[in-house]
């Protein structure tokens, strides 16, 4: 099949004007706001249950979860063979179409990743000793982790399953099985397992049962959302063979982007006591929010992008791709402003005064991901557009260059070598993507339009630093930034004059979460 997209000159970015439901804008607008809300709250709720964690079952206990949580995630991005990238490119040229072809594509890529991820399983429960022992250096932690195992199937298959449900680009189905339920369930046994007493086989078991409950949700609605597939036979029109070439690369890059993300702790576990990578996970996931909000408009984008470059039409790609990324900067600047001037008080604040000194590493990390965030969707837009050969191989520099940095910095520097050498290669990582998106695709995301976004940000930076001055409690200081950050910083916006897209973007977003 032929996905070239036909030579369509790009000129200077106009606004697109059609804003009504069906524009493509329109559909961002909406998945945006139900992929915000749905993001905001499952994610929400997993963040809850990390400070549960590491309150209740505090930094050591707390740091052999992560270890074993972090290690699991980044296997488990191969493991589905980058098929939730594959599902979308594939499938949505036949939704509405060929009902025969999209079911053998979705049961296909579903099954064969639920397949890997307990293949994944198996070698890994072989190896567990090993892992344990040598590599961990808690070898009373090996049962517990052949009983984590046992997650990577479900949430293998999960990936796939809920990218799936996004072909009809309705988030809702998507948010529902990947975040809510599974935020939800894995929150609710943690505290109920705690209760009984199971503290970390707690904290473990719930995950896995949360990833099979969510597993089955996902797949009830791939039924309900394509009952002509249902019922069709299936018809093979994408071999194994053309779904594995392009999904594999994706894979491969994806999980090299996740190797960046997380070995840090995999190193500080090593070279440090698990306390130290419990207040480090701490850190970290405070960071990671940030990248909640450019998730949550790229669920939607993925297809959208599919749909207008297999149009050749790069110029309304390339407003789409603006919007989305200055979207992403406006959410997440009050939150890198609270966490510059009060980063020790939101340690403190959230997990106690035992991670008090995992402020500066968050401080870093906070760097990394705002970068990561203002250069938008750029690794998405380089997979959905043909171009994952090269997103692998800037992903394996990139991951070439961390792992050096995490064996030269940890050692020396610990918990701020972990978040200095993960920050600079995350921003790297995406810094370096967005010139090849330019290069290649041909569109780029800004324009003088940010100018607003600049000038709000300063305004409230001063307001900040005014608070900053003043000794107080950490919560009161906390809470009064954090408002002011939030209030000054969308009020300045408001005040310069949002642009036209900006309004229709939030009245549309708005509308829709209503709506449901």
């Amino acid at each position: 099949m032929d996905l070239k997209p036909q030579t369509v000159p790009v000129t200077d970015a106009e606004p697109i004007s059609e804003f009504d439901d069906d524009s493509s804008v329109g559909r961002l607008a909406k998945g945006a706001g139900i992929s915000i809300l749905g993001v905001g709250i499952g994610r929400g709720l997993d963040f809850v249950k990390q400070i549960a964690m590491a309150r209740l079952l505090g930094p050591e206990l707390f740091g052999l979860y992560a270890i074993g949580w972090n290690f699991l995630r980044i296997v488990g991005v191969l493991a589905p063979l980058g098929l939730h990238s594959g599902v979308i490119h594939f499938a949505t040229s036949f939704w509405r179409k060929d009902a025969g072809a999209l079911k053998s594509i979705i049961t296909r890529s579903v099954a064969i990743s639920f397949l890997f991820g307990a293949l994944f399983s198996l070698i890994l429960w072989i190896l567990a000793p090993w892992i344990t022992t040598e590599l961990f250096k808690e070898p009373e932690y090996l049962s517990l982790f052949r009983v984590f195992l046992l997650m990577l199937p479900f949430a293998s298959g999960l990936r796939v399953a809920a990218s799936a449900t996004r072909i009809s680009q309705r988030m809702q189905y998507s948010v529902m099985t990947e975040e809510i339920a599974q935020s939800t369930l894995n929150l609710a046994l943690f505290v109920i397992f705690y209760l009984l007493g199971w503290q970390l086989f707690g904290a473990i078991l719930s995950t896995v049962i949360s990833f099979f409950a969510a597993l089955l949700l996902a797949i009830y609605y791939i039924r309900q959302l394509f009952p002509q597939a249902r019922v069709a036979a299936g018809k093979r029109v994408i071999s194994n063979r053309e779904l594995l070439s392009f999904s594999l690369p994706a894979s491969v890059a994806g999980l090299l982007g996740v190797v960046i993300g997380r070995v840090d702790r995999l190193f500080l576990g090593y070279y440090w006591p698990a306390s130290d990578v419990g207040i480090y996970q701490a850190a970290a996931q405070i960071s990671i929010i940030m990248a909640l909000v450019l998730n949550a408009f790229n669920m939607i984008l993925t297809p959208m992008i599919s749909e207008q470059y297999q149009k050749g039409n790069l110029k309304h790609l390339e407003e789409l791709f603006r919007i989305n990324t200055k979207w992403g900067i406006y959410c997440v600047v009050p939150v890198v402003l609270v966490i510059a001037f009060a980063g020790e008080d939101v340690m403190q604040v959230l997990f106690g005064v035992e991670y008090l000194s995992g402020a500066t590493a968050l401080r870093i990390l906070t760097i990394g991901q705002f970068v990561n965030i203002a250069t938008g969707a750029t690794g998405l837009m380089l997979v959905m557009t043909g171009n994952q050969t090269v997103w692998f191989r800037i992903s394996i520099v990139i991951v070439v260059v961390n792992l050096m940095l995490n064996y030269i910095l940890i050692p020396a520097w610990g918990m701020n070598g972990a978040a200095l050498a993960t920050a600079t290669t995350v921003g790297g990582l995406f810094l370096i993507g967005l010139l090849f998106v330019k290069r290649i695709v041909g569109i780029w995301p800004y324009d003088r339009r940010y100018f607003k976004g600049v000038a709000a940000a300063s305004a409230s930076t001063i307001l900040l630093a005014i608070i900053h001055a003043f000794d107080l409690p950490a919560l009161p200081k906390l809470l009064l930034m954090a408002t002011t950050a939030s209030v000054s910083f969308f009020l300045a916006l408001y005040f310069l004059g949002l642009d036209d897209e900006d309004f229709e973007l939030l009245s549309l977003a708005t509308n829709r979460i209503r709506s449901k």
